[in-house]
């Protein structure tokens, strides 16, 4: 679930949902919840990841000297759908990145500046780097393609898919100098083979497959009502998972409060599991209600529901 331009549409309100993942909890990363094609966009090429919440470092590098770590404000605005800029180069040449805390698996890409008429930016990555500066990097994409001004739109109609293995570090960077605004840098994917094994997976209870990718539900109308029956599989080979925790958040617009989740009983915002969860078990059923209001905004929403774990022991 997640957003960005919003498309007006009579008596409808366009809910992408476009992430369904990560949760506080160690070692707990980009769980989707939802399933199915893009609908009315085109399809996501893989999960996107919650790199602002994550354990990712974004990465600032202005005139190529001292890498330095940004704070919470901003990987929240460079993951997210708005049209707000997160910095402007001052005529500097920049790098921003996302350094991942094990290797990832990228299979695309979104990136979104108010760029000057002259200004390129090349797409690149590392997959031994230990500071962002050294081992091998490798460039990706040069003169990365400018997405229009409709970011809340673009954010997935301009995704650009990779086949990209072990990537520790994957960052853009410019040269122009000119006093460009840099607003969003989005990864899809999901861990590399072997990384972070302690960790909880989304499950469709209907296909009892993993969810891969985003969901868009379309125009739903508002007012509407959808119930999706998942569950949660622990993935650890030695640990259990406990005090779990289920919740929905607005990433644009207020789609975070249409969701309540049960276990059989009641519908909370809120959901906390009544077991835990041992290695290698599955959760009991956890249903997903989605209500959208009768007088809700039209337009397009996005939000990403996710879990969040007590303790790993």
């Amino acid at each position: 679930m997640v957003t960005r331009q919003q498309e007006r549409v009579r008596r409808s309100v366009r809910y992408n949902h476009d992430r369904l993942f990560y949760a506080g909890g160690e070692g707990i990363l980009e769980i989707p919840i939802l399933k199915g094609g893009a609908g009315s966009y085109p399809d996501a090429p893989s999960r996107r990841m919650a790199v602002d919440d994550d354990g990712s470092l974004l990465i600032r590098r202005t005139n190529f000297g001292v890498p330095g770590v940004q704070g919470a404000a901003n990987r929240s605005e460079s993951n997210d759908e708005d049209n707000v800029v997160v910095a402007f180069s001052n005529n500097n040449d920049e790098e921003w990145g996302w350094f991942f805390p094990e290797l990832r698996e990228v299979d695309g890409v979104f990136l979104a500046f108010e760029r000057s008429s002259n200004g390129v930016y090349n797409f690149r990555t590392s997959v031994d780097t230990t500071n962002t500066i050294d081992g091998t990097h490798v460039q990706q994409t040069s003169n990365y393609p400018e997405s229009t001004s409709s970011y809340p739109t673009e954010y997935r109609n301009a995704i650009t898919s990779y086949a990209l293995s072990g990537i520790r570090y994957a960052y853009w960077r410019t040269t122009d100098q000119q006093n460009d605004g840099f607003l969003a840098f989005h990864i899809y994917g999901t861990f590399g083979s072997g990384q972070t094994p302690d960790r909880l997976l989304w499950f469709d209870q209907a296909t009892a497959l993993e969810y891969s990718k985003p969901l868009d539900y379309g125009d739903a109308p508002r007012g509407s009502h959808v119930d999706t029956v998942t569950f949660i599989k622990n993935n650890s080979g030695s640990l259990t998972a406990s005090t779990v925790q289920v919740t929905a958040e607005s990433l644009y617009l207020n789609s975070g409060a249409w969701y309540t989740f049960s276990e059989g009983g009641s519908y909370q915002a809120t959901l906390s599991l009544a077991s835990s969860i041992a290695n290698g078990a599955n959760s009991p059923n956890i249903t997903i209600r989605r209500i959208i209001p009768d007088a809700e905004l039209v337009g397009l929403h996005a939000g990403r529901t996710f879990v969040s774990v007590g303790s790993w022991a």
